[in-house]
C-alpha cells in the first residue's frame, strides 16, 4: 500500500505532538525550577532582613538599658564612697539600686535579671534567690577582652528558684567617675536566649533552611536546637551544619550591631522536590493526553483527506476530456475553494472554447460587414462615380490616387493571414480611406493625428478604427457648416493602448446618446446566435460590430466609450492591452519604451 496523506499526517502529527509536548514540558519544568529558586532567594533575603532588624533592635535596647543602669548608679553619692561595711546610707543606696534594677528589668521583656557586684564584694540584684558563690564562680570564668562583652548562652546554675532556661549575659566593667577612674565593679545583665529563637523561627521552620548566630571567628552563639539542651560551641555547630551530609547551596551573612553575625544557609532540595511533584503530575497528564491526541489526529486526518480523495477521483475523470462540474460538498473552506476552483476551471474552459469559436465567427462576420455594411454599395457607387467624373475632366493623377487607395483598402480587408495587426498598419488603412473622403468633401475637413511613436508597434484586432472615422465623416460632419475637423489619437499609458476618434460635428442629444450606448452594450453582451441578427441595422451597425469584437477579444473593460454634446462634437474611444510583436513571433504586454 502506497504512502497516503492520511498515514503521513498521522505519523508526523504524532511526532510533532510528542516533540512539542517534550519541549514545552522541559521548558515549563525549567521555568518552575528557576522561579521557585528565585522566589525562595527573595523570600530568604526578606526574612533575613527582618531577623537582622529584630536582633539589632534587641541589642540596641540592651545597649540603652546598660547606659540607663550606669547613669542611675552614678547619680548617687554612695557610688563614689562605697566601703566593705554597711552604713545607713549604704543600705539606702542598695535598696534604691535594686528598685531601679527591677524597674529596668520590667521595662525590657527579654531581660531576666540584673546583677552588680561592686569592688567591695557587695551584690546588687533583681534575683533574691541567687546563689552568691555560684554566681561569683560563674563570673570568674567569664573573661572580658575589654570593658564590655557578651557571654555565650548558658544555663545559670546560680539561680536556685525558677527554671534554668538558657540565657546569654552582657558584662560591663563600671568605673569611678571622680577618684582616678578606679574600677567600681562588674555589671551583668542576663537575657532570655529564647527571644533569639523566636526571631529565627520563621526561617528555621523550613526544613531546607538554617539560621544561626555566630561570632566573627565562626564560633556559634545560638543554634536552633540549643533550646532543647544540645549545647553550643564549634562542635555543636559543626554537628548541626553537617547533619545527614546535607549540602548547602546558598548562604547569607548579616552583621549585627554587637559584632556577631546572623548566618542563613539553605539549599535547592525544596525546588527539586517541587519539581518532582510537578513532574509526576505532568507524566500522568501526558498518559491521558497522548491517547486522546492519537484519536483526535486519526479522526481529523480522516475528515481532511476524505474530501481530497473524492476530489482526486473526480479530477481523474477530467483526463478523459469530460468537462463535468462537481458539487461542492466539503466542510473545509480550503478544500471547498479547491472544488469551487475546479468548477470555475471547467466553466472557464467551456467558455474559452465557446469564445474562441465565436471570435473566429465574428472576425469573418466583420470582414463581410466591412465589405457590405461599413463600405456599403452607396459608398462604392459614389467612389466609382467620382472616378468617372475625374476621368471625364482629365484629372488622371487624382484618378490614380483614388484607385490606389481603394486597391490598398481592399487588399488590407481581404488579407486574413493575421488576426491582429500593428496600430501602424491599421492607421495606414484609415489614411487610405481618408484620402478618398478628402476628394468627396473637397478637402474641407481637416484630419489631425496625435499618435505616440511607441503606439505604432502595438498590436490590435483589425478593422477597429476606420468605422469610427467613417461615422465622424458621415454622421458628424456632413451636415456641419464652417470649420470641420477630425482628430485621431493613439497613446500608450501604463501598459494600455488608448485610441480616440473625435470630431467637432453636430453631436447628439443626451437621449439619443443614452439609447446608442444601451444598444451597442446590449448587442455586445448577447449570445452568438442573436449577435448575427442585430435589430434595426441603422447607422450604429459599425459601432455595434466594433464593440462586440472588443468585448469578445479584450473583455468588457475595453468596450467603446462615447461622449457627445449637441453642436460641439462627438468623441469615441477604447483602450486595450498594449502588445507588441517580439522576435520569433512572441509578444510582450508593454509596447512603450
Amino acid at each position: 500500500m502506497g504512502k497516503t496523506i492520511k498515514s503521513h499526517m498521522i505519523r508526523w502529527n504524532l511526532m510533532m505532538i510528542l516533540l512539542v509536548t517534550v519541549c514545552i514540558s522541559g521548558l515549563h519544568m525549567y521555568h518552575i525550577y528557576r522561579y521557585t529558586v528565585r522566589m525562595n532567594q527573595e523570600e530568604m533575603a526578606t526574612m533575613s532582613k527582618q531577623a537582622q532588624n529584630s536582633l539589632n533592635h534587641m541589642l540596641n535596647q540592651l545597649d540603652v538599658l546598660q547606659y540607663q543602669i550606669t547613669e542611675s548608679l552614678t547619680r548617687s553619692a554612695e557610688y563614689e564612697k562605697g566601703g566593705s561595711g554597711w552604713t545607713r546610707e549604704g543600705l539606702a543606696f542598695l535598696k534604691d539600686a535594686e528598685n531601679q534594677f527591677q524597674t529596668f528589668r520590667r521595662a525590657v521583656p527579654f531581660v531576666t535579671d540584673i546583677y552588680w557586684l561592686d569592688d567591695y564584694g557587695k551584690l546588687y540584684t533583681t534575683d533574691s534567690s541567687v546563689n552568691r558563690e555560684l554566681f561569683e564562680e560563674n563570673l570568674s570564668r567569664c573573661r572580658l577582652d575589654g570593658d564590655a562583652g557578651y557571654v555565650l548562652p548558658f544555663r545559670p546554675a546560680y539561680r536556685t528558684e525558677g527554671d534554668n532556661a538558657l540565657v546569654f549575659s552582657y558584662l560591663k566593667n563600671l568605673y569611678r567617675i571622680n577618684k582616678g577612674r578606679g574600677k567600681r565593679g562588674i555589671l551583668q545583665i542576663d537575657m532570655d536566649a529564647s527571644y533569639m529563637e523566636e526571631f529565627l523561627k520563621p526561617i528555621n521552620r523550613d526544613p531546607y533552611c538554617l539560621a544561626y548566630i555566630a561570632r566573627e571567628d565562626g564560633t556559634s552563639v545560638w543554634l536552633p536546637r540549643q533550646a532543647e539542651g544540645e549545647g553550643s560551641g564549634e562542635g555543636a555547630s559543626s554537628a548541626l551544619l553537617s547533619e545527614g551530609n546535607r549540602h548547602w547551596d546558598y548562604g547569607l551573612v548579616c552583621p549585627l550591631d554587637n559584632g556577631w553575625q546572623l548566618h542563613i544557609i539553605y539549599n535547592n532540595d525544596f525546588a527539586l522536590k517541587s519539581l518532582k511533584d510537578n513532574l509526576a503530575s505532568l507524566i500522568i497528564l501526558l498518559l491521558i493526553l497522548i491517547p486522546l491526541s492519537i484519536l483526535g489526529v486519526y479522526k481529523y486526518s480522516g475528515y481532511l483527506t476524505e474530501p481530497l480523495q473524492k476530489l482526486t477521483e473526480r479530477m481523474k475523470q477530467l483526463e478523459s476530456g469530460r468537462l463535468v462540474e462537481i458539487r461542492t460538498v466539503s466542510r473545509f473552506e480550503e478544500i471547498r475553494i479547491l472544488e469551487q476552483g475546479y468548477n470555475s476551471m471547467i466553466a472557464e474552459m467551456d467558455d474559452m472554447m465557446t469564445k474562441m469559436t465565436e471570435i473566429k465567427t465574428e472576425n469573418i462576420h466583420a470582414k463581410l460587414l466591412a465589405l457590405q455594411a461599413q463600405i456599403n454599395p452607396h459608398f462604392l457607387a459614389n467612389s466609382f462615380e467620382l472616378i468617372r467624373s475625374l476621368a471625364i475632366q482629365g484629372h488622371r493623377n487624382d484618378i490614380e490616387t483614388i484607385a490606389e487607395a481603394l486597391a490598398m483598402m481592399y487588399r488590407y480587408i481581404l488579407n486574413d493571414s493575421q488576426e491582429k495587426v500593428t496600430f501602424e498598419e491599421e492607421l495606414d488603412y484609415v489614411k487610405n480611406y481618408i484620402r478618398i473622403q478628402e476628394y468627396r468633401f473637397k478637402r474641407s475637413i481637416q484630419v489631425l493625428y496625435r499618435v505616440d511613436f511607441q503606439a505604432l508597434k502595438c498590436r490590435m484586432a483589425r478593422l477597429l478604427i476606420q468605422p469610427l472615422v467613417e461615422n465622424a465623416f458621415i454622421h458628424g460632419l456632413e451636415l456641419k457648416e464652417g470649420i470641420r475637423w477630425i482628430m485621431l489619437t493613439g497613446t500608450v499609458r501604463e501598459g494600455k493602448l488608448y485610441v480616440e476618434v473625435k470630431d467637432n460635428g453636430i453631436g447628439m442629444e443626451p437621449e439619443r446618446l443614452s439609447l446608442l450606448l444601451e444598444d451597442i452594450t446590449d448587442y455586445a453582451r448577447r449570445d452568438q446566435v442573436q449577435a448575427r441578427k442585430p435589430e434595426g441595422g441603422g447607422s450604429s451597425i459599425g459601432l455595434k460590430n466594433i464593440n462586440k469584437r472588443l468585448y469578445l477579444t479584450y473583455g468588457e473593460e475595453s468596450c467603446l466609450k462615447v461622449a457627445s454634446k449637441p453642436e460641439e462634437g462627438t468623441a469615441v474611444s477604447f483602450c486595450i492591452t498594449a502588445e507588441k510583436e517580439e522576435a520569433y513571433g512572441g509578444t510582450e504586454s508593454d509596447c512603450g519604451g
